[in-house]
């Protein structure tokens, strides 16, 4: 009998992540509002695969997108490119 090997689990979990720590966080930064020093790790990732708390206060700014001139500190401003890939960003 010849037996074919199954294709890969595209649902699989990396073999190093710890299931108890994806339980107890579920967010990808936690944080309820804008701080710089915990957000600019989202630079580089797609908007479509992060995480974050429904609480903090946030905003999307397409590639030629128009935003609003309010100031708020605590809000996250998430700068992204023509395929959704986070460039920058900042707290206003």
């Amino acid at each position: 009998m010849i037996t074919t090997p199954s294709p890969p689990c595209p649902f699989r979990v990396a073999a190093d992540a710890d299931p108890e720590r994806l339980r107890r966080q579920p967010y990808d930064i936690p944080a309820r509002q804008c701080d710089l020093s915990q957000h600019q790790a989202l630079v580089g990732r797609n908007i479509g695969e992060v995480r974050l708390p429904p609480n903090l206060r946030k905003r999307e700014v397409h590639n030629q997108g128009v935003m609003t001139r309010d100031y708020n500190p605590a809000r996250l401003t998430m700068f992204l490119d023509a395929k959704g890939w986070i460039a920058r960003v900042d707290c206003s």
